[in-house]
């Protein structure tokens, strides 16, 4: 096993492969659920509808409206954030509909859990609670479904995003390491910290 990690690690510096490294972290959604909101006032939080796609046209964001059609066609829900119809930012989550389910070709979940995933705010407006926030707000609407757990994970090194999961009160789990060759999942570390 240590061969074929050594092996991988090598071959890293050709395009073709890459590595990832990720914290875990999970919510009990039996347990209390707080309600955070953004420091600015002038921000709102709604969910994504195709009517929001084409608010995705004029924003910075713009690049992402085939892929949020794309979740929207896979029953996954979203929410936005902005001040005046401009969007500042957005998350997803999905429920798992199988016994266990693969997301986003590296996260396996298992039969009503959710996976809160592809959160982004504007660098600009960063540092104001607005992730934080839609995460509360997701949180909230997951609270209404028949959902035992919710799962998150972040980059290692995006301390940000970690106390926004904290803040919210998610745990943390463990750290795992997904190897890509070609974007497909080709093994998984997962370990405990």
């Amino acid at each position: 096993m240590d061969r074929y990690l050594d092996y991988l690690r090598k071959i890293k510096r050709v395009k073709i492969f890459s590595m990832k490294k990720h914290f875990n972290y999970r919510l009990d959604l039996n347990g209390k659920i707080i309600k955070i909101y953004p420091k600015n006032s002038d921000v709102n939080i709604d969910f994504i509808s195709e009517e929001t796609l084409n608010k995705l046209d004029s924003s910075k964001f713009y690049k992402y409206k085939n892929i949020f059609s794309e979740f929207l066609n896979k029953d996954y829900k979203g929410c936005y954030a902005h001040i005046n119809g401009k969007i500042i930012g957005f998350s997803w989550y999905a429920i798992s509909k199988l016994k266990k389910e693969r997301f986003l070709s590296y996260k396996d979940i298992d039969l009503n859990e959710s996976f809160i995933f592809y959160g982004r705010t504007d660098e600009n407006f960063r540092g104001q609670n607005i992730y934080t926030a839609m995460l509360s707000y997701l949180i909230l609407d997951l609270k209404k479904e028949d959902v035992k757990y919710l799962n998150v994970d972040t980059e290692y090194n995006n301390k940000a995003a970690q106390r926004s999961l904290e803040k919210v009160g998610l745990k943390f789990l463990n750290v795992e390491s997904y190897f890509f060759f070609l974007r497909r999942l080709i093994y998984k570390v997962e370990k405990d910290l």
